[in-house]
């Protein structure tokens, strides 16, 4: 009991330490970000260029942090109905920006025999998906990246999520421990700076544990890859339940031309400021305040 009360307290403290850091961290991300609209010589922009990837790394590792204690805290685990149509449209939307401005074809596809709901837990497994995308964004040069929902292959499983893409595969000694924290595979064929510190698979490994399925990986290289997680949810017949089509990802629009206005609440000065940079940067108009 002295020991698992000591590794409660541990396990609390990385949790308080990581959430305090990630504060002032992500005031230093946005910073740089704004500092690379200005004009700078181009040895200027290749210093903050590495300033940027190396803080963004650094609250890759933090957010890990706060992760793994959600997923290890007791009591977490909030299931709940949920339309899978509408979850794997809301995931293929918010990534479906990164695929264009790769020029990838996003595709999504659910196994038309399916429940239209699930009973689960929603976030858990969407922040799995997106961990699954976005990489495979990330290392596919050209060509598509999809996501598939299957019946599973497994028989205590009911669900197999696929993330399919035409990447640059991963070599068959690496596929063994893709999923370890801080492996990254990732080959010449990906700039450096976009490698990432491989928390992301980590993460879903993790999360897929710990709603009782399995993760795994086929791939070879130059061949593409095939992430997939298979998971024993159970049908919901859940009425209450709307299911809505979410925009498509073509839609394009110049943010200036809308007329927006947010209200920015911060209780970090730093923080506060600038976020309102960056809204206003995206002609959006700020109205700041510092507490609830």
């Amino acid at each position: 009991e002295q020991l698992e009360g000591a590794q409660e307290a541990k396990n609390a403290f990385f949790a308080q330490m990581s959430h305090e850091m990630r504060t002032p961290l992500n005031g230093v991300v946005s910073a740089l970000a704004l500092l690379r609209e200005q004009e700078m010589t181009e040895d200027a922009r290749e210093i903050l260029d590495l300033a940027r990837s190396s803080s963004r790394n650094l609250l890759q590792v933090i957010n890990y942090v706060l992760d793994v204690a959600k997923i290890e805290a007791p009591d977490e685990k909030e299931e709940r109905p949920f339309a899978l149509a509408e979850l794997v449209s809301a995931t293929s939307e918010i990534v479906s920006a990164r695929a264009l401005e790769k020029g990838i074809n996003l595709r999504t596809r659910i196994d038309p025999a399916l429940s239209a709901t699930y009973l689960g837990e929603p976030d858990r497994l969407q922040q799995s998906l997106l961990n699954l995308v976005i990489n495979a964004i990330k290392f596919t040069p050209q060509g598509s990246v999809s996501i598939e929902v299957l019946p599973a292959t497994r028989p205590d499983c009911s669900l197999r999520f696929e993330v399919n893409d035409t990447g640059i595969g991963i070599p068959r000694e690496d596929q063994a421990r893709i999923f370890e924290p801080f492996v990254s595979t990732a080959t010449g064929s990906v700039n450096a700076r976009d490698q990432g510190t491989g928390l992301g698979l980590d993460i879903v490994r993790r999360n897929t544990e710990a709603m009782g399925g399995r993760v795994g990986v086929s791939s070879a290289p130059g061949s593409g890859s095939s992430f997939w997680l298979e998971l024993p949810l159970v049908e919901s017949s859940a009425p209450e339940l709307e299911v809505t089509t979410a925009p498509k990802a073509e839609t394009d629009y110049n943010a200036c031309d809308i007329n927006s206005h947010v209200m920015l609440v911060d209780d970090n000065e730093t923080n506060l400021m600038l976020g309102t940079m960056v809204f206003e940067s995206l002609c959006i108009t700020v109205t700041k305040v510092s507490s609830g």
